[in-house]
């Protein structure tokens, strides 16, 4: 696991995140933002959030049944993680969706004083056994 800001690789204790309502908003002068890519293997992906998706999972599968509303976990007919991981169906939209903040929250504690925070998740990009978060951030003053 791994995050890269500007293409180099920044200690994870060196990021924060925006948990904040305005998470995604962009409130700075557009050239302070730079991307950011969190890299997380499968294995990885899966330690770090298999108790949330199935609990996830279950409350949005109540939901969708109780309003008959649809969501990306009702798109993949609600399959558990191993099979959404290996299957190519779904799992970056229910990740931007539902799961980004999560993950953020579990790796990165809010903090003022670190040197990044994670402001937006912009896309998710899964090839070779590995989840790409891609995103904005901008440096801390």
């Amino acid at each position: 696991m791994k995050i890269k800001i500007n293409n180099k690789v920044i200690p994870l204790y060196d990021v924060s995140y925006n948990d904040g309502l305005n998470f995604g908003r962009i409130n700075q002068i557009e050239n302070q933002f730079t991307d950011f890519v969190l890299e997380l293997s499968f294995e990885e992906f899966t330690k770090l959030i298999q108790e949330e998706y199935n609990s996830l999972k279950n409350e949005i599968k109540e939901d969708d049944d109780l309003y008959n509303d649809s969501s990306s976990f009702k798109e993949i007919n609600y399959k558990e993680l191993k099979e959404v991981l290996y299957s190519n169906s779904g799992l970056e939209l229910i990740i931007k969706d539902y799961l980004d903040r999560i993950i953020y929250n579990t790796l990165f504690q809010y903090s003022g004083k670190k040197n990044y925070t994670i402001n937006s998740t912009e896309n998710i990009e899964i090839r070779n056994e590995t989840i790409y978060i891609l995103g904005k951030c901008f440096k801390n003053r």
